[in-house]
């Protein structure tokens, strides 16, 4: 059984519309479908609340033949989930248009942000600026303000949320850039360019769950430890 049909069998075993699953975990209703489809995995966070929404544990949650890679030690069994081609929807241009708008005419609205593959998205997320590499955004989490980035490569879709309450954010977040992630502890969702999730369900390494940044310098983030990462391969990084 995937994970998704195994997530699908247990929301229904909870009486839960996809509607109504969507609302106690905080994502949209297309998010859901997508995980239930097997064309998308929830990040670790989601993860974590829909296992305490279903009542169940995260092992049972995961099914053995979808658990994504997991990027641990040498003595440590790895397990592999290939995902769909990058850039089948994307392109390079610093300025992408999503349905006749460019992500500069989003900026300061709320929107629901898709990632390619297995990458989790962001939902109910406020566009709150952009560079050449990323597309940042701000999202409340228990009535809490959390600033994070998006690699540009691995956005496949951008739906503004018209019919959605919408607040006035603070000037200053829309002068937010990467410098604002400098030094602060973040979660970092890193994938291949071969297409496999490694590091961000490792249960076993933090280096991942619960890093910072020291410096953006040319192609790469440079962490806290000295360890380095390809600027191509970040699907995601968020403050914690």
């Amino acid at each position: 059984m995937t994970f998704g049909e195994n997530l699908k069998m247990m929301r229904k075993k909870s009486n839960l519309s996809q509607e109504q699953f969507a609302e106690k975990i905080n994502v949209s209703r297309s998010a859901v479908a997508k995980w239930e489809s097997d064309i998308g995995m929830p990040d670790i966070n989601n993860l974590k609340i829909i296992a305490r929404v279903l009542d169940i544990s995260i092992d049972n949650l995961l099914s053995d033949d979808k658990l994504p890679c997991l990027n641990g030690t040498e003595d440590f069994h790895e397990k592999t989930v290939q995902m769909e081609s990058f850039g089948r929807n994307t392109t390079s241009q610093a300025q992408r248009d999503y349905m006749g708008e460019t992500i500069t005419d989003l900026i300061g609205r709320k929107c629901d942000i898709d990632l390619s593959g297995w990458n989790d998205g962001v939902y109910d997320a406020y566009i709150i600026g952009q560079d050449s590499n990323f597309v940042f955004y701000l999202i409340e989490n228990k009535n809490m303000q959390k600033v994070g980035a998006l690699g540009k490569n691995h956005i496949t879709n951008i739906e503004e949320l018209k019919d959605k309450k919408h607040q006035q954010l603070d000037h200053a977040f829309l002068q937010t850039n990467r410098t604002y992630l400098l030094d602060k502890h973040v979660m970092i969702e890193q994938v291949c360019k071969d297409g496999i999730v490694k590091g961000f369900f490792d249960f076993t390494n933090d280096n991942y769950l619960d890093v910072t940044i020291r410096a953006f310098e040319d192609n790469l983030l440079v962490l806290g430890l000295g360890n380095t990462v390809e600027i191509s391969k970040v699907a995601k990084i968020q403050e914690l």
